[in-house]
């Protein structure tokens, strides 16, 4: 079903140099226009996956993300893990995203390490990770809640 705010929906696009630079930047941006996004790269598997990352992190229906294995030692400038949903989007959905798994990371945040703003299509699942900065119910936001 195409969403009229996504005017690239039901596209596909094959984006070369999708690692770095312009490459990276169309890539996102036909992304959050709707399009469907295949991104290759010739030299830099590092900044392909920052780019996969990104738009999956959008939370477009389709998308899958998952965080595994990482120390976030609170460098970061908001949330290390942030799901956008349909309101962030503004395409009258609360989808963020078609699968979610955060799994085994270390979390030394002061802030509120995962956000989750909408509801996965299929499943959301977050386990084994550590959180020795937070009480509990405070390490992870979901669905303008706190679980």
């Amino acid at each position: 079903m195409a969403i009229p705010t996504e005017p690239l929906a039901g596209k596909l696009a094959l984006i070369t140099g999708a690692g770095t630079g312009i490459g990276s930047g169309i890539a996102t941006e036909l992304a959050r226009q709707g399009a469907d996004v295949v991104l290759h790269y010739a030299h830099s598997e590092v900044g392909a996956r920052r780019t996969a990352e990104s738009i999956a992190g959008t939370g477009r229906p389709g998308c899958a993300y998952e965080a595994r294995h990482n120390l976030e030692l609170g460098t970061s400038l908001s949330h290390c893990f942030d799901m956008h949903g349909g309101r962030d989007r503004q395409d009258g959905t609360d989808v963020a995203g078609t699968r979610i798994l955060i799994h085994h990371n270390t979390f030394h945040a002061p802030e509120t390490p995962i956000i989750i703003r909408g509801v996965p299509q299929e499943i959301c699942r977050v386990f084994g990770n550590w959180f020795p900065n937070h009480k509990p119910g405070k390490a992870v936001s979901a669905a303008d809640r706190t679980v």
